[in-house]
């Protein structure tokens, strides 16, 4: 140690600076490189003090030398482990982590890498405009002490991988919503509710959206927070799942509840919001449902009933509470499906407190205290016996009698049920036969004539009975109101010409004149989902000429209602509908007579398939028709013009299959017929095939074979084809994708949106037709050009 009896000022030792203030016993030391220093012996009193100080100020030299000299900062981790001389000396850093974390004046930033946390502020010169929560950055500048812990200084902040894109939750409540279930958005707002800490509320504006956090989160009402996650369905509403809560701002005021009374409070667009209901208090279950959740019965103006549910509350609370008070309860407002009635929806008010519910008014005294003197009481008491003897049997007369309608109700429906099932077997089993049948004979044909003329016979069974269970499957997705349309520029002259071109050649083989005809003032474009506006016309048209034996039949299209709405008319000479049966044969289950049903064929599906659609659509659809003198189906929908269409155009025109011959190809499919008729079709073409039985095998065969083109299935065993998609585009190389096409016999909305996801570029239903499959395979070969 330097000797504290020495002057105050500055001695110079070789490679050291020892600064000592005045009053102070403890010393500083500073590298000072190579200068030139003042001789020990002219400060130094003796030998034996320059010997202890001389070695002393060589180690401490060589030590903060090679402290300055460390090694740069390449993650959190080696941030962490930095000691105060080593971040003292302002090791560079260039890392990647994860933000987690920006201030208000986007300078200040959280970060983490796995297991590892850190802190990170802007240098002079450089911002955070760019960067939200969630993404993955990569961080250039130095370390230094920040306080007690090493932090970065970040000169430079570059964007790896952004987030979940952001959507207002009124867009993502809207009817043209921006998002679909099982896509990843990230929302913001404001906390409204948390209950449990597994469902929180958040409210943006006038809008509220129900989230479902991954795990237990600590969030206050009216905290600002953003949370990412996966968008999913609960009673016809959006729900955030899996989501990820993050907090931006801390709560400054209690947020603002929105005022509601009598049908406002059935409002869909008043869900997930914030509110503030007046009514009178009508009783509570608390001996049905156990502490600390109650539910309260609060009866708002207009005699609309609300149940309360109270999260956090004791049935000893309740006791303030008593029948006829006037209440104001401040909570969420959710609306979830009848359990009877699914389509319509009930009201419940989410309370947090019961100090939520609070007491306006008191019901008057005498609602609770008798005072009648004895005799009234009796002679009440006589009255009220009579009265309700005289009740009992009127309801129990009413009671019959709705008992007697609903049981008639039931059986009707179960008849209904009942030859719906069989029509239904009759038309399934009938092109079944066709399809084993025409096999048979194709198998015991002695020319090839014969064979093709059988299997073309079978082919055309075999499209039957999908087309019938596509409409099955139609009909059970709008049972459930899961039918998604999709609004895009329609051109309906396209819409009718294809009509024709479709059904031209039937009705010419019974004989009819299929007319079509659009009126002059229908706009080329209009605002709708093509594939559903199309099948709803083939659905009338094939109808029509079902039940036209002789005449015509006439497709017509024009604007009414001043433009407003579109009108499509399909009108027959047939046979004509009872007036008795007209509102029956839009029922699922209801058919205008089971003779003429056995007679023309048909499970009539076709009608209630076209009219669910028509009113998804915002429309209405009817039928004019007397029995012997054909009928006039007619529909009209909402009419807004549209801009024209653009069509993607390929480079070039390419002929399907022409230029396989040598192609490597890998199949992975678990069903031995179906992996026997892939390999078939494509061996013909020239091309090798790779076979795999489940997802670990196609992996395996994929890093021996490299094949050109996969085919992958995606329901297998031990791995499915999306898991093993992923996996294969995680080992590929920067230049190296194989483009893989699913095969799948999920023929349902979203599985094309899991596939991409997944990484697969073609998609492909079964049954597979060879010129669909040929046709993948050259658009994954040759994209298209936009």
């Amino acid at each position: 140690m330097i000797n504290n009896r020495l002057p105050d000022g500055v001695l110079r030792l070789r490679g050291l600076r020892c600064a000592r203030s005045e009053g102070e016993k403890e010393q500083t030391y500073k590298p000072i490189g190579h200068k030139k220093i003042i001789p020990g012996w002219r400060i130094l009193k003796t030998k034996r003090q320059l010997a202890l100080r001389i070695p002393m100020s060589v180690s401490l030299w060589f030590g903060l030398a090679a402290t300055a000299a460390g090694e740069p900062v390449d993650s959190l981790r080696s941030l962490r482990t930095l000691t105060r001389e080593e971040a003292g000396a302002k090791p560079a850093a260039r890392l990647e982590a994860t933000v987690t974390f920006v201030d208000s004046e986007r300078r200040i930033a959280s970060l983490k890498d796995g297991d590892q946390t850190g802190r990170g502020q802007t240098a002079s010169g450089a911002s955070l405009e760019q960067v939200h929560v969630g993404d993955r950055v990569r961080i250039d500048g130095h370390a230094e002490m920040c306080g007690a812990a090493a932090c970065l200084v970040m000169t430079r902040v570059v964007r790896i991988r952004g987030v979940e894109p952001q959507i207002a939750i009124a867009d993502l409540l809207g009817s043209g919503n921006r998002a679909k279930p099982g896509q990843r958005v990230r929302v913001r707002g404001t906390a409204t509710l948390l209950l449990n800490k597994k469902s929180l509320f958040v409210q943006e504006a006038d809008r509220g959206l129900l989230v479902e956090p991954a795990e237990p989160v600590d969030i206050l009402a009216g905290d600002l927070i953003e949370s990412r996650g996966v968008i999913g369905m609960v009673d016809g509403f959006p729900v955030l799942r899996e989501a990820e809560v993050a907090l931006l701002e801390k709560a400054k005021k209690r947020p603002e509840a929105i005022r509601l009374s009598g049908n406002a409070i059935r409002s869909p667009d008043n869900s997930g919001v914030l509110v503030e209901i007046e009514g009178v208090f009508d009783g509570d279950n608390r001996k049905a449902i156990r502490p600390p959740r109650l539910v309260l019965s609060l009866r708002s103006e207009g005699d609309v009933w609300l149940p309360v549910f109270v999260e956090n509350a004791a049935a000893a609370d309740l006791e303030r509470f008593s029948i006829g008070d006037l209440v104001r309860a401040r909570g969420v407002l959710r609306l979830v499906a009848d359990p009877l009635t699914p389509e319509r929806r009930n009201a419940r008010l989410m309370v947090q407190l019961l100090a939520d519910v609070q007491i306006l008014r008191k019901a008057p005294w005498w609602q609770g205290i008798s005072v009648l003197p004895a005799i009234g009481v009796l002679s009440g008491l006589v009255v009220a016996f009579l009265a309700w003897v005289w009740t009992l049997r009127v309801r129990v007369r009413e009671q019959t009698k709705e008992l007697r309608a609903a049981k008639e109700s039931a059986e009707a429906a179960n008849q209904a049920k009942s030859e719906f099932l069989a029509h239904i077997s009759h038309e399934i089993r009938t092109p079944m036969n066709g399809v084993s049948g025409m096999i048979e004979l194709a198998r015991r044909a002695e020319s090839l004539d014969e064979v093709r003329e059988a299997l073309t016979s079978a082919d055309d069974s075999a499209r039957e009975l999908l087309r019938l269970l596509d409409d099955v499957l139609d009909l059970s997705k709008m049972e459930v109101g899961k039918l998604i349309l999709i609004e895009e520029s329609v051109s309906v002259r396209a819409l009718v010409s294809r009509a024709q071109r479709l059904f031209e050649g039937r009705a010419g083989n019974k004989g009819l004149r299929l007319r079509t005809e659009v009126a002059a003032n229908v706009p080329d474009w209009i605002v709708s989902d093509s594939a559903r506006l199309g099948q709803v016309i083939h659905n009338l048209i094939a109808n029509a000429i079902k039940f036209t034996p002789v005449g015509q039949v006439a497709l017509r299209v024009r604007l009414i209602e001043s433009g407003s709405n579109l009108e499509v008319e399909v009108e027959d000479t047939g046979i004509g509908i009872p007036q008795s049966r007209r509102e029956l044969i839009f029922q699922p289950f209801e058919q205008a007579d089971t003779s003429i049903t056995r007679r023309y064929g048909g499970t009539g599906l076709g009608l209630p398939i076209a009219s669910r659609i028509v009113r998804e659509m915002k429309g209405t659809i009817g039928v004019v028709s007397h029995s012997g003198e054909g009928s006039r189906f007619f529909f009209r929908v909402p009419c807004v013009a549209a801009v024209p269409a653009v069509r993607p155009v390929a480079e070039a025109p390419v002929r399907c299959g022409e230029d396989l011959n040598g192609l490597s190809i890998l199949v992975a499919e678990d069903n031995a017929v179906n992996m026997k008729v892939v390999t078939r079709l494509l061996e013909r073409r020239g091309v090798t095939v790779v076979g795999a039985k489940n997802g670990i095998e196609a992996v395996e065969q994929w890093r021996r074979a490299r094949p050109d083109i996969v085919l992958m299935d995606l329901q297998m065993p031990e791995m499915d084809g999306l898991s093993a998609t992923r996996m294969i585009r995680s080992e590929e190389s920067d230049g190296g994708r194989v483009p893989i096409i699913a095969l799948t016999a999920h023929a349902v909305e979203g599985y094309r949106e899991k596939c991409t996801d997944a990484g697969m570029d073609g998609y492909l239903t079964k049954p597979l037709r060879e010129m669909d499959l040929l046709r993948e395979i050259e658009s994954v070969r040759r994209p298209v050009r936009l």
